[in-house]
């Protein structure tokens, strides 16, 4: 199972690989847009592990 960082900064550097967060080759307006839907489709995603994981982990709860 993958564990989750939890500050926002490696939060941000797990999302998004180095190069992109490279002051140096700051993203331009579109590429900002496109880290933006990328960011909120990582975010849903995340969203949607967790919301099965506390699922699962609540009804094994239950039944134990």
């Amino acid at each position: 199972m993958q564990k989750f960082p939890t500050s926002r900064k490696s939060v941000f550097n797990a999302v998004f690989p180095p190069i992109l967060t490279d002051s140096t080759s700051f993203p331009t307006g579109v590429e900002k847009i496109f880290l933006f839907l990328l960011l909120l489709a990582k975010l849903s995603q995340m969203k949607k592990i967790t919301k099965r994981i506390f699922l699962q982990s609540g009804f094994a709860y239950l039944l134990k």
